[in-house]
């Protein structure tokens, strides 16, 4: 293959990589497109919305949103006036993240997905988590289609509740996956 051809198969692959990314909801999203509810109830517990983010990727020179990320505290300890930084941290409170997908992913790119997460967290903090535990909850993923929305309720014990689209998925009880988790989606 001739430097010329190289170069049209090149450009060839770069705009229809273009073409798709471009042509998808996600790309031009926004925090007010996310849609989080201002407060939830879980179990009876009351908890409301702290902080609106979201999470991107690279692809190529574009940056993507994939979903935007949604972080509820208890209502009764933002009553206390406890800093939010602590309310998201504390592995003593618990707290939801609830993801709402701009792109669809399919299982596998949702697994490499928080593959990704954990190896970030585990670089950063040195957390301990069993090999069963990651496969635990790696298992409870399924894919995601746009408008989805994943919850994960974290509570104090250290169990990690998956929700997808209201409905439970499952449990991991492991302090150290759900920390190691909540580290790599908070920073």
């Amino acid at each position: 293959m001739t430097p010329v051809h190289k170069l049209r198969v090149i450009l060839l692959i770069f705009a229809a990589v273009w073409i798709s990314v471009a042509a998808s909801p996600a790309l031009a999203a926004g925090k007010e497109e996310f849609k989080f509810a201002e407060e939830l109830i879980v179990e009876g517990v009351e908890f409301r919305l702290v902080l609106v983010s979201s999470m991107s990727t690279k692809v190529l020179f574009m940056t993507i949103t994939i979903s935007g990320l949604g972080y509820y505290a208890p209502a009764d300890y933002l009553a206390r006036g406890i800093p939010e930084v602590e309310l998201l941290t504390s592995d003593e409170i618990p707290k939801i993240l609830e993801m709402r997908f701009l792109k669809k992913l399919e299982p596998k790119q949702m697994r490499q997905l928080f593959e990704g997460i954990f190896d970030s967290a585990f670089k950063r903090k040195g957390h301990k988590v069993t090999d069963a535990d990651i496969s635990s909850f790696l298992d409870l993923l399924r894919g995601a289609e746009i408008g989805a929305s994943i919850m994960l309720v974290r509570n104090p014990g250290g169990g990690l509740r998956v929700v997808y689209n209201g409905q439970p998925a499952g449990t991991v009880n492991s302090i150290g996956l759900s920390t190691a988790l909540w580290g790599g989606l908070t920073n």
